[in-house]
């Protein structure tokens, strides 16, 4: 299996470098792989892995920048990581990436693929590539809008190779979050073909926030195969734009965030190219639509 993805600044499509895709062959595409998944996406096995990767030295960091072609010079430690965990929760050095809080566009709210979903029912099951979603159990008990009311979803998935510091879409407050217990499949293409409920079955944080200019929304981090934890950085009610969220740990996965319908207007590209199966690989701090 391949997974393209249309690259923004290059303007073109070119298939990811998946860094696990012998072992998410196996275990999404084989009687044997699939006997197992049960272990390989627990939250068990999760920490298991965390524990080793934790400890992990320059070694295995090596390689795995060999393989995925992370550009170190982008970031505040270069190639001096102490920890493979370290080198996983790595910051941009300034300048890097625009994370100006005075910008007059929605920014992308972490450096990932995206997909969007514009205009749909909160009882409406929607397919956004090879993802179903229903919103109502993506958030579970935390709905709280009539169903009358269209929303807009935008799913941004982060491979392993990402830097996976997530932040605020924009300026605004906090009004719940509470946790949803789950599995931790894999958010890749080789999970959604397998299940394509997953994002409402894997474990997740639902935050709910008051966005200024946009209203109530709700911004879902979605755990994954080796992600069993997912830091939160920011303490208080009130945040700005751009300002740091929180990162997950050890490996790649999503962010699906749900917002009123009609309130942002969604760049086109990202649009059409999720009308065709395609998600759209944009930096964290660019623009992805506009207020």
């Amino acid at each position: 299996m391949s997974i393209k993805i249309f690259h923004r600044y290059k303007n073109k499509i070119e298939v990811e470098k998946v860094f696990a895709h012998d072992f998410l062959t196996w275990l999404y595409c084989t009687q044997w792989g699939l006997f197992f998944r049960p272990f390989f996406t627990s939250k068990l096995f999760s920490n298991l892995y965390g524990r080793k990767k934790k400890a992990a030295g320059r070694s295995e960091i090596s390689e795995f920048v060999e393989k995925t072609g992370i550009d170190l010079s982008e970031f505040e430690s270069g190639e001096d990581y102490q920890s493979y965990h370290e080198f996983f929760i790595r910051k941009f050095k300034p300048g890097a990436r625009n994370l100006d809080p005075s910008i007059n566009f929605f920014p992308a709210f972490c450096e990932a693929r995206y997909l969007i979903k514009d205009q749909f029912y909160p009882e409406n099951t929607v397919k956004v590539k090879n993802h179903t979603l229903k919103l109502s159990e993506l958030i579970g008990h935390g709905l709280v809008e009539e169903e009358t009311k269209q929303y807009s979803v935008v799913i941004a998935r982060l491979a392993p190779q990402d830097y996976h510091r997530i932040h605020f879409p924009w300026n605004g407050k906090f009004i719940k979050r509470y946790q949803i217990a789950g599995r931790l499949d894999t958010v890749t293409d080789y999970g959604a073909n397998y299940n394509s409920s997953l994002l409402m079955q894997n474990e997740r944080i639902v935050n709910i926030f008051e966005l200024d200019n946009s209203g109530r929304c709700y911004f879902v981090e979605v755990g994954a195969i080796t992600v069993g934890k997912i830091k939160q950085t920011h303490n208080g009610e009130i945040f700005s734009t751009l300002e740091e969220k929180g990162y997950f740990e050890i490996g790649g996965s999503t962010v699906v965030l749900i917002t009123p319908a009609g309130q942002i207007q969604w760049d086109q590209d990202i649009i059409k190219n999720s009308e065709q199966g395609l998600e759209t690989f944009i930096k964290v701090g660019d623009q992805i639509g506009r207020l």
